[in-house]
């Protein structure tokens, strides 16, 4: 019976042993976290859209902050390729696996600014259209673009809606959006 008695004391000091070691581990450990506040959470970023091409060589994403501008990022499956594009999204990746096409969104801090002085709509800088060639560093781009639209097979163009240019104080002259294809 005593040896039972001492057993069974043995393993309840042994469990209370590793119980406070346990405790110490974690106070130690916690103090080299940096505590959560309002700075932290600006630095989180997160994947929003994905595209694989039809033929599974090109891989696009956008990598969005939770405030400020984010980055489409453009690499090839065997990452000999990589080209970043900023503030891209929308993207569109050409049925024959030749072409990207996407929207780039202005300047977070441009936006931000237009809204604070409480500009127009129509006074606000406008997205703008990039198409790139996948595999080389070519992209052209163009500005003022409300939406772009492309075929889902046989892809050979591509059309885009443009917004409305700019009002010239001179002229005092109607404008309307342009469409080109």
């Amino acid at each position: 019976v005593l040896n039972c008695v001492l057993y069974y004391k043995q393993g309840i000091m042994r469990k209370t042993f590793l119980g406070l070691l346990l405790c110490l581990h974690t106070v130690v450990f916690a103090q080299n976290k940096k505590p959560l506040d309002h700075t932290v959470y600006d630095s989180w970023q997160s994947i929003g859209e994905k595209k694989i091409s039809n033929d599974g060589k090109w891989i696009a994403y956008v990598v969005n902050v939770q405030e400020g501008d984010g980055t489409l990022q453009i690499q090839s499956a065997d990452q000999a390729y990589k080209k970043n594009i900023d503030r891209g999204y929308n993207i569109f990746i050409t049925d024959d696996s030749r072409f990207l096409i996407c929207k780039i969104k202005p300047l977070y801090a441009d936006t931000r600014q237009s809204r604070i002085k409480k500009k127009t709509p129509d006074s606000f800088t406008k997205d703008s259209l990039a198409i790139i060639e996948l595999g080389k560093d070519s992209v052209f781009k163009t500005a003022r673009v409300k939406s772009f639209q492309a075929p889902e097979k046989n892809n050979k163009w591509v059309a885009w809606h443009l917004e409305k240019p700019l009002a010239d104080t001179a002229k005092k002259k109607k404008t309307k959006d342009s469409l080109v294809a």
